[in-house]
């Protein structure tokens, strides 16, 4: 979810996925469902800020944060996740935005 490096000591297995022992990353896998990976923060906070328009539950994982802290300057993609129920709805605004990203999105 943010990048951090996992050790069999501090991940877990959740629904087939592995994460680290923090709560909020279990329950992403647990009730949400992933929509996009961009490999732009800017594009993604604007998936994330047209989808609240629309009051779709949403949430955004980039490893930006820990890297940072560690002094690297080179991120890999942002991960946007949507509550499963609204997976569909979603998918469709995002469509309807016409993003490059959006061409990744099953039909």
């Amino acid at each position: 979810m943010c990048g951090k490096p996992l050790c069999t000591d501090c991940s877990v297995r959740c629904k087939g996925e592995i994460v680290c022992e923090e709560s909020s990353h279990k329950e992403v896998v647990e009730l949400w469902a992933f929509l996009v990976r961009s490999n732009s923060e800017f594009e993604a906070d604007m998936i994330v800020g047209n989808l609240r328009i629309e009051d779709i539950g949403v949430r955004r994982y980039s490893s930006r944060a820990f890297k940072s802290a560690i002094g690297e300057n080179t991120w890999d993609v942002v991960q946007v996740y949507v509550r499963q129920e609204d997976l569909s709805r979603a998918q469709d605004i995002l469509r309807d935005l016409d993003l490059p990203t959006a061409d990744s999105l099953p039909p």
